[in-house]
């Protein structure tokens, strides 16, 4: 397969997996129509930090095959937003993951990540399609992403990463670094 094939593979992969997403279940709908949206809508704004934490996961593959978010093992910092009013946080979270095709599966398997806050709150942008699956390759590869949560106010705060399975297989999420900035 070449690199235009293997392109335009991905691309149908995730046209039908967002048309999926769109009908498949009311909170899934919600996540794509933000996403949507996001897609046609810049937001700016600015984001003052003055304190960084960070956690690095060395364990063992972390795999779940459910169509529900679940909290990343070993992928929650406590901190405390510091300040007199409500101010940002920024979330940068990398991983080694993979979604791939086993025999027999459908082409169809997609992890989305997200950042939690305090168990209630969605950072934006709220879900990300974070790997795909790719019959071809099945290795884990790196993948990363920066989230922005708005008007955190000040006090103790827990931010954890969740994710999910789209698709009939397993995902699999591996080494992983969480980074919080936050105003100390």
């Amino acid at each position: 397969m070449t690199g235009l094939q293997r392109i335009i593979r991905m691309a149908g992969l995730m046209a039908s997996t967002s048309l999926l997403l769109a009908i498949a279940t009311p909170s899934a709908a919600q996540n794509q129509q933000d996403g949507m949206a996001a897609r046609r809508v810049a937001v700016t704004g600015n984001c003052a930090t003055t304190a960084s934490k960070y956690k690095t996961s060395f364990s063992a593959i972390d795999d779940t095959t459910s169509t529900t978010y679940q909290n990343i093992a070993e992928s929650g910092i406590r901190f405390v937003q510091g300040g007199t009013k409500p101010g940002c946080v920024r979330v940068a979270f990398s991983a080694e993951a993979r979604a791939n095709t086993d025999p027999g599966q459908l082409d169809d398997q997609v992890m989305y990540v997200r950042p939690f806050l305090d168990g209630d709150t969605l950072c934006q942008p709220n879900a990300v399609a974070f790997v795909a699956s790719d019959p071809d390759f099945t290795q884990l590869t790196a993948h990363a992403m920066t989230f922005v949560c708005t008007d955190v106010a000040p006090g103790s705060h827990t931010v954890r990463m969740q994710y999910l399975n789209f698709g009939e297989g397993e995902v699999h999420i591996a080494r992983r670094t969480l980074f919080v900035d936050y105003v100390k």
